[in-house]
């Protein structure tokens, strides 16, 4: 096993029940990072999430390594932090991946220490700068990314764990397109959605997604990833390719896929 690969199965043990949507295209290359190779500061939340209940599962949607340690402040509560960043960490590119690594890195021996039972509720780890800040021109690196309504456990299968309730943690007063998709799919199949901010202390309040436009469309899937680039090694990143070129970026992964139906 890979220093990546063994830093990953930290964070998606093979026992746990949500291991199966973690994903790993953003441990790669994790086991190597140090804090010289960050671009920016490792952001640490201001506020400690109170523990949810057994009955919770929660949707971080907070920038890039505030994501990360916010999910470890769950964890110290007894939930299980669930990694989905679903971007290649390469650079230059629209989303700097660097803090992400080092974030994931630093509190792996944290979270290890921790011991989590298999059904340790979960807390969905996200990063809310996944769509970048323009696109990149021809030539460049792209690694936006977007998430599905597959990178999550059905409604069903999370009432079939015990799950009654979503808290979406996160600053924006709307859910992001790609999320509210899956929100909604949540809601129609019976969960409860609930809205909570970082940086108040006034708790969860409930929040009903709007039904977002193409809900369950075959279209809808082709349309949130218009103009994003997949990558070879699972989730999104590759080339922009030059006038009259079609080759993108090619990697490996190290053999899962990090997503899965129902």
């Amino acid at each position: 096993m890979s220093p990546d690969e063994s830093l990953y199965r930290i964070w998606a043990p093979a026992a746990s029940v949500w291991s199966a949507w973690a994903k790993p295209i953003a441990f790669i290359g994790a086991s190597r990072m140090t804090s010289r190779d960050m671009v920016g500061p490792l952001d640490q939340p201001s506020i400690l999430p109170e523990f949810p209940g057994r009955d919770t599962a929660v949707v971080i949607d907070l920038p890039g390594a505030e994501s990360v340690q916010t999910g470890l402040m769950y964890s110290e509560q007894g939930c299980r932090p669930v990694p989905l960043f679903n971007a290649r960490a390469v650079s230059p590119a629209p989303v700097d991946m660097s803090s992400v690594r080092y974030a994931l890195k630093l509190g792996a021996p944290r979270l290890q220490s921790l011991s989590l039972p298999d059904d340790a509720p979960p807390v969905f780890l996200l990063d809310a700068r996944r769509k970048g800040k323009g696109a990149p021109l021809p030539g460049e690196y792209d690694n936006r990314s977007v998430h599905i309504p597959q990178d999550f456990p059905s409604a069903a299968r999370l009432r079939s764990a015990g799950i009654r309730r979503v808290i979406v943690r996160q600053r924006a007063n709307t859910y992001a397109p790609d999320l509210s998709h899956v929100l909604y799919a949540w809601q129609k199949g019976g969960l409860d959605i609930l809205h909570e901010s970082p940086d108040t202390r006034l708790g969860p309040v409930m929040q009903n997604p709007v039904r977002p436009p193409f809900f369950n469309s075959l279209f809808q899937d082709a349309l949130v990833r218009i103009g994003l680039r997949r990558s070879s090694a699972g989730g999104f990143g590759g080339l922009i390719p030059l006038p009259s070129e079609s080759s993108g970026y090619s990697g490996t992964g190290f053999g899962y896929s990090g997503s899965r139906m129902g």
